[in-house]
């Protein structure tokens, strides 16, 4: 009986063992291969730069067959261009929650933590809206969109209300106790302060749950690097944000950067600097460092598929779609040159 019940014991123990690595993947199987497939359907490189020849009317249609549904709206020949840009941020809002419902929900805090980035951004616009004077309030308006604590009524109210009764609606937000150590500097019209506290947060709320996995701390790393290089870019004086994976000598030759070749001499070493090694200009810099996080996507899709990897690879070349497809349509809105706009894509 002894030897029954020692061979019922480990039989058990080795059915544990080999169902334990199935139950630790199944949650990411159905989501993944959902993922897979909508990667599929993402602008080619080539196609946008293809686009970079048609009219902006033609564009909508063209990026209306890719999944961009409400870009139709807007295409009467009375549109507004900020409408159409306000819509395509929203979906990039629409495009966290849409890989948030695949994924297994120990992942959301994450993911939520990049969605106040949105939250953040529509509140230090309306604080430009309402202490500058100058401001163009049609543009300023099509900013404006609904967020996790802003909703459609609020937006509409938006407008019309003074700096503190919009102050005052953000008492019901979980962003006041922040913004309310600088309630003085904003009503003088300084937001410096107010929106290196907002990076600070937003990144400490990025790192802090990026813990439950590699990738996550990985990429968490990456857009801290990314935001530090382009704060030097700047040529001020800045406070980087601690967290990257640049190291202290090379934070302190990009703090004494004055130009652009200063940048590059101090990324020498650095991952990123064959994506900049080449740039001549602002913007080709830092596309540069866009395309170093297109490949790091593309690259979370090559390893161990069964994880939060293919959600934050499609996640992040989602967004540098959307980027594109924006930067797209600004271009061809000012007309520029096709070669120019090309130039830029990512």
């Amino acid at each position: 009986m002894e030897l029954v019940l020692l061979g019922i014991s480990v039989a058990s123990v080795a059915i544990g063992v080999s169902i334990y690595p199935a139950f630790k993947v199944i949650p990411f199987s159905y989501g993944s291969a959902r993922l897979r497939s909508a990667k599929s359907k993402l602008f080619k490189d080539e196609e946008l730069k293809a686009l970079a020849a048609r009219s902006y009317k033609d564009i909508l249609y063209q990026i209306e067959k890719k999944g961009y549904s409400r870009v139709l709206e807007h295409i009467e020949s009375d549109f507004r261009e900020e409408h159409v840009q306000r819509d395509l941020r929203g979906d990039s809002i629409r495009n966290i929650k849409r890989v948030m419902d695949y994924m297994p929900k120990r992942y959301h805090p994450y993911f939520n933590a990049i969605l106040r980035k949105f939250d953040y951004h529509l509140i230090t616009s309306v604080f430009r809206s309402k202490i500058n004077p100058d401001s163009h309030k049609h543009i300023i308006k099509g900013l404006f969109f609904q967020t996790t604590y802003f909703g459609k009524k609020t937006l509409e109210d938006i407008e019309s209300l003074s700096l503190d009764d919009f102050l005052h609606k953000l008492k019901k937000t979980p962003y006041y106790a922040l913004i309310s150590e600088y309630i003085n500097e904003i009503k003088e019209g300084n937001l410096r302060n107010l929106e290196l506290a907002i990076n600070k947060r937003f990144y400490i709320d990025l790192k802090r749950n990026s813990r439950l996995d590699p990738s996550l701390i990985r990429y968490t790393r990456l857009a801290i690097d990314t935001y530090n290089i382009r704060l030097a870019l700047t040529f001020e004086e800045h406070e980087f944000i601690d967290g990257g994976s640049l190291d202290s000598s090379v934070l302190n030759k990009l703090r004494g950067s004055k130009n652009i070749d200063n940048i590059k001499t101090a990324l020498e070493g650095t991952p990123y600097y064959d994506y900049i090694k080449d740039a001549k200009k602002m913007i080709t810099l830092i596309k540069g460092l866009w395309a170093y996080r297109k490949d790091f996507a593309k690259g979370l899709f090559k390893e161990q598929p069964l994880s939060i990897n293919p959600f934050l690879g499609y996640y992040i070349l989602r967004e540098i779609e959307i980027k594109n497809i924006r930067t797209l349509l600004k271009l061809v809105h000012a007309r520029f040159d096709q070669d120019d706009i090309r130039e830029v894509l990512i």
